[in-house]
């Protein structure tokens, strides 16, 4: 009969087996797919900020947004101001909205990049 260290090591190694069995599956949860079309911005009014006038910021915010990307190339862009309906959609989403101040800009490109621009590094990473 096997000591209590011999268990104990045999256990150990098929934990160890079956870990490394996961290997290949791993990165496709932790990394998904990127659309490269598209960013997120994250911005803040100061404290005490009416929602009128945080929308006017966010409106402003987009005017330096407009000048700066062409507009050819912006499809869409969207705010989302202030904390999500109930408790549920504030714990599970990823959003570090904390207050009726914060908010997202979401913008979408038209511009698809096929060539990365000179003296630059790429990554890629294809889903599988």
């Amino acid at each position: 009969m096997p000591g209590p260290s011999r268990s104990r090591a045999g256990r150990l190694a098929l934990f160890v087996a079956g870990s490394l069995c996961l290997a290949p599956l791993v990165g496709r949860d932790f990394f998904p797919s990127v659309d490269a079309g598209s960013m997120r911005l994250h911005a803040r009014a100061p404290a005490g900020t009416r929602l009128e006038t945080t929308e006017q910021i966010f409106a402003a915010i987009e005017d330096e947004i407009r000048q700066v990307i062409p507009a050819r190339e912006i499809g869409d862009i969207i705010d989302n101001i202030g904390l999500p309906n109930g408790g549920f959609n504030l714990a599970f989403g990823d959003s570090p909205t904390i207050g009726v101040g914060d908010g997202d800009i979401l913008i979408s490109s038209t511009r698809r990049i096929t060539v990365p621009p000179p003296n630059t590094r790429t990554a890629c990473q294809t889903p599988q």
